[in-house]
């Protein structure tokens, strides 16, 4: 897998490093996901990524929190308004990344669901 030249080597950063893992798993599934190929896709040695991240499991959660930023919310409209646009926009978010529904089903049901 070759990354955008924005993901790689120079600049390593917890939100370049998640955002090219989210890239790595929207192309090749998540189980492709590990160090060693998020750093080759990257242009970096692995060990590299652990100075951003302590672990896999924090790329992980970033990527969750990438893919769930894209929500929208609107308090400002009425309950049954804002649930439609939640779940639409649920929806949306996870079309968009079918392949990490795995992890962000996982993550809502281990941490709550974040809103």
């Amino acid at each position: 897998m070759t990354l955008p030249r924005k993901w790689t080597r120079k600049g390593l950063s917890q939100a370049r490093i998640c955002a090219a893992a989210l890239a790595l798993i929207d192309e090749e599934g998540l189980p492709a996901l590990n160090m060693r190929r998020l750093g080759a896709a990257m242009g970096v040695d692995a060990m590299a990524l652990y100075r951003h991240l302590p672990n896999k499991r924090a790329i992980l959660e970033g990527v969750v929190d990438l893919v769930l930023n894209d929500l929208e919310d609107d308090p400002a409209s009425d309950v049954r308004e804002r649930t439609y646009r939640f779940f639409t926009s649920l929806r949306d978010v996870l079309a968009a990344h079918p392949n990490a529904i795995p992890l962000v089903a996982n993550s809502a049901l281990q941490t709550g669901f974040r809103s």
